[in-house]
């Protein structure tokens, strides 16, 4: 298990665990891993030692490791779905609803156009991401407590256009709300694996529960121009979300992808890395957007209001023509009637 790069104490990094069974994803922070097979297997801790490791499903070698402590063996294994959903629940999160609402908004006609019936939760607010990961864990639980009174009263997958907060709420939530009675309702992890089971990133669920990447059934879309796809951190890195983006944009007839050095590379922000962290931030802004520029591509594509924002102010600070959406506004517009060049709508906002 060999990290791949290392910012400073705390800061999650991808590491990969490969062997001749398979692949995990992990990730580190703070002297321990947590990893995830592919495809249904079960989120955990792994203390850095010297022994194997037993995961959920099979048992794997980790020089490393020492040992395992499952974190809701349930928690990112999504509900299965015995037919296609005809209605699910938007979780619109925080940046979208005040900054980007025009996001939400293609979100839902993207699935109406699919025939998927969107509903909008109106008591939803924020799912505790900020608190959390600023260490105010006793108030992230009560704003994640509200998250979980208004849609476990719900039914259906709940749609998130964001990595960030999909995996807040998929893979972070148990770590939030272990502990012992009576610090921890027992109930409250109940509450989390059941609406944990049914949160799906927006191209996660386009792909694997609507199949919209499929060569003959899937998405109808079509739009002119030349765009290039930053591979958000915690969409791909923490829920595993890596090829769904990319399948999709390759569904987009006349919209031609050039490819980004160093793709997968952070963008900057991380919340409020960007603000503790300013200067760290602003050199790795001013990387991505390089690369985004070499491109030569008029649009870039993400999958994070926050990166989008982040990306945006550096790319008016720096007077470019460049814009930067996210992908649901592109989906959105390459099946909606008539024929426009990606970005007509405006991007920088």
């Amino acid at each position: 298990m060999t990290p791949q790069g290392l910012l400073g104490p705390g800061f999650r990094v991808g590491v990969a665990l490969r062997e001749a069974q398979g692949a995990a994803r992990c990730l580190l922070s703070q002297g321990a891993a947590r990893c995830l097979l592919p495809r249904g297997a079960a989120p955990v801790l792994l203390p850095l030692g010297a022994a194997p490791v037993r995961f959920t499903g099979g048992t794997r070698s980790a020089s490393r490791a020492a040992s395992v402590l499952l974190r809701l063996p349930a928690m990112s294994e999504q509900s299965p779905q015995s037919a296609v959903p005809t209605r699910v629940q938007l979780f619109v999160t925080c940046l979208v609803d005040q900054f980007r609402p025009e996001v939400g908004e293609s979100v839902v006609n993207v699935l109406e156009r699919l025939g998927v019936r969107v509903d909008f939760p109106e008591g939803q607010t924020c799912c505790g991401q900020p608190a959390f990961n600023s260490g105010f864990w006793e108030e992230a639980r009560g704003v994640a407590r509200h998250f979980l009174d208004v849609f476990d009263a719900t039914e259906g997958p709940i749609v998130v256009p964001s990595g960030s907060c999909g995996a807040m709420v998929r893979n972070f939530y148990g770590e939030l709300f272990e502990g012992e009675p009576p610090k921890v309702d027992p109930k409250d992890l109940e509450r989390v694996r059941r609406v944990a089971g049914r949160t799906y990133e927006f191209t996660e669920f386009l792909v694997d529960v609507l199949g919209q990447d499929d060569p003959k059934t899937g998405l109808a879309a079509q739009l002119k121009g030349t765009a290039t796809y930053h591979r958000c951190c915690h969409l791909e890195r923490e829920l595993g979300v890596d090829h769904q983006p990319g399948d999709l944009l390759k569904r987009v007839q006349g919209l031609e992808m050039l490819p980004m050095e160093r793709a997968e590379v952070c963008c900057g922000f991380g919340g409020t890395f960007a603000v503790k962290f300013s200067d760290i931030s602003t050199a790795m802004l001013d990387e991505k957007l390089d690369n985004a520029a070499a491109t030569g591509a008029a649009t870039i594509v993400a999958g994070d209001t926050g990166c989008i924002m982040h990306m945006a102010g550096g790319l008016r600070r720096r007077g470019s023509t460049q814009q930067v959406r996210h992908i649901a506004e592109i989906l959105d517009e390459a099946t909606s009637p008539g024929d426009h060049a990606p970005g007509d709508s405006g991007a920088h906002g």
